[in-house]
């Protein structure tokens, strides 16, 4: 049997995979850069010693007299030794413990520097015009001291560098992991919710099966069987529609059919739609109306301030329609209707009889903005939020019924327009939404109905 690996400890594994690729590609850079560094500072001290050597055969050769020779070995360099013979070959003059020929080494080079040792001696040779030869010999345990420590805090470097490399591999490893953990932890949750709403249908299914099934002689009560059957499979299917186009919505691959749409009309026409229901269920539905102002933030504040409500169709005074100035936006018409559509059916659900829901749009300053606001219980500042996550429910006192989908739906579908859905305090006592929507060529007016 195939088993599904866990995302979580895949993530991790590719996480600890890509650090450790990363810092052991740091690693070796690094390394490779302060050898490189390292050999070129060991030879360029090499050279100085040479350089020092040579300055001591200068003056070795600059004395003109066996007195003045045997004089300059203070004024040369400690530590040099040096020979200095005539044109037969007889030395007149010395100083210095001369090195054996077995520990000589006559030129600085990259493989001297490293192989040096504190026994060896750098050798330079001049023959001078008199014929004299000066041959001076220089200790290098004064150079392999210094070398041994460049090489011990070369190593410490390397090694901090390692463990930093590592470090900051693990980070950039996580970072760029971000989009596919994040993309892991959307498919988690949404298979989670999937699994979390639907369990609640499917059991009503099958009860509802097993009555029908058991149900031999009562055709009524099979008919009802089957009709809760119907009914807990079409709020199935409307749960899935409304948990792919919100998973579409936040993965910005919800395609939007954008035409101009006057926002007036289209929230009248709703409003319209819903009176019914809200007489039913013994509540008011409203438009309010505010003084004309210059954005759409500002009038829809004063307009929810404003208790001056008035019936559905009462005309009122500002009515953009009765002016004949639209509130147009280039926007998607079904989904600017549904996100609507879900503000007012959760201001009709949440509301206790007897409420009073009111609806505002107006615009300005390249928005349109669609308020609705409920005389209900409100909400608190701290679910303020989380009430625009997938299936969060409130407290029982707001109300039954519902998947908990509506307000994520209709936040994410304000987003896809460059705008937004915000909740507040309402004039009336219970909760204000305001929708916006950006991209507007509409007048500063306001729209009610």
């Amino acid at each position: 049997m195939l088993s599904t690996p866990d995302p979580p400890r895949a993530l991790a594994r590719l996480d600890l995979r890509l650090a450790l690729l990363l810092a052991g590609a740091t690693a070796a850079f690094t390394s490779l850069l302060l050898c490189g560094l390292l050999a070129y500072a060991l030879v360029e001290a090499l050279e100085e010693q040479a350089v020092l050597l040579d300055d001591a055969i200068a003056t070795i050769a600059a004395a003109t007299t066996a007195a003045d020779v045997a004089a300059t070995p203070a004024a040369i360099h400690r530590g040099v030794a040096y020979v200095v013979t005539d044109a037969s070959g007889t030395v007149i003059a010395r100083a210095g413990a001369w090195p054996p020929s077995a520990s000589v080494r006559h030129e600085p080079s990259l493989r001297a520097a490293l192989g040096a040792t504190r026994d060896e001696y750098l050798v330079h040779e001049r023959r001078l015009p008199s014929g004299a030869t000066v041959t001076a010999a220089l200790p290098l345990a004064h150079f392999a001291r210094e070398r041994g420590e460049l090489v011990t805090r070369a190593g410490v470097v390397i090694v901090l560098g390692l463990c930093g490399s590592v470090g900051l591999g693990l980070l950039g490893a996580r970072r760029a992991l971000r989009p596919m953990r994040a993309a892991f932890a959307r498919m988690a949750a949404f298979s989670a919710d999937v699994a979390h709403e639907l369990r609640t249908h499917v059991k009503r299914v099958l009860n509802g099966a097993e009555v029908a099934l058991a149900t031999t002689d009562d055709m009524h009560a099979k008919d009802e069987a089957l009709d809760a059957i119907r009914a807990s499979a079409e709020e199935m299917r409307r749960t899935i529609e409304q948990l792919l186009l919100l998973a579409a919505g936040e993965e910005g691959r919800l395609p939007l059919a954008r035409e101009r749409i006057d926002v007036a009309t289209l929230v009248g026409e709703l409003v319209s739609f819903y009176a019914p229901e809200a007489e039913r269920l013994g509540k008011t539905i409203t438009f309010g109306a505010a003084p004309l102002a210059g954005d759409s933030r500002r009038t829809l504040d004063a307009s929810l301030a404003c208790r001056d409500d008035r019936p559905l169709g009462e005309p009122v005074v500002g009515d953009e329609r009765a002016l004949g100035v639209p509130l147009v936006v280039d926007a998607d018409r079904a989904l600017v209707e549904r996100a609507v559509a879900n503000l007012v059916e959760n201001a009709l659900r949440h509301s206790a009889p007897r409420s009073r829901i009111r609806v505002v749009a107006a615009a300005g300053d390249g928005t349109i903005a669609v308020a609705v606001e409920d005389s209900g219980p409100g909400i608190e500042r701290a679910d303020a939020e989380r009430i625009f996550e997938r299936f969060v429910r409130l407290d029982a006192a707001r109300g039954p019924g519902g998947a908990g989908l509506g307000l994520p739906i209709a936040r994410m579908i304000a987003r896809v327009h460059g705008g937004d859905v915000a909740v507040a305090p309402s004039a009336l006592g219970g909760a204000a939404f305001r929708l916006t929507l950006s991209g507007t060529s509409a007048s500063r007016r306001f729209a009610s109905r």
